[in-house]
């Protein structure tokens, strides 16, 4: 069997299984970062806003079941106000930054 089937079969966000569509999207942005032995600068535009207290930035990692493998990936959210405190609670290809929330359910199994 190929990676990107085995990883299908196993991948988790905060305990939950993921469904097939949102994980061949995981394992295609996990298996490309893989390629990569590099350090990179990367800028994201997450700026304070004085009238909303408080700004959090938030990558995405994926780590291996026992925590000894890690990828960390360009996919990024900042979260502002009471928000800043709190990581989203669904993979980054469930996330809407437009509305700061995961909408759906869809990409849990």
């Amino acid at each position: 069997m190929s990676l990107n089937y085995e990883m299908h079969e196993g991948i988790e966000f905060d305990g939950e299984s993921i469904t097939e569509s949102y994980s061949e999207t995981l394992t295609t942005d996990i298996t490309e970062t893989y390629k990569y032995n590099i350090d990179i600068g990367y800028q994201t535009p997450c700026t304070a806003d004085p009238k909303n207290p408080g700004t959090g930035l938030y990558q995405w990692v994926v780590a291996s079941a026992d925590r000894k493998s890690n990828v960390f990936s360009t996919n990024t959210v900042c979260r502002y106000g009471r928000l800043s405190i709190t990581a989203p609670e669904c993979p980054w290809n469930a996330y809407d930054k437009t509305t700061a929330t995961c909408p759906t359910t869809d990409w849990k199994a």
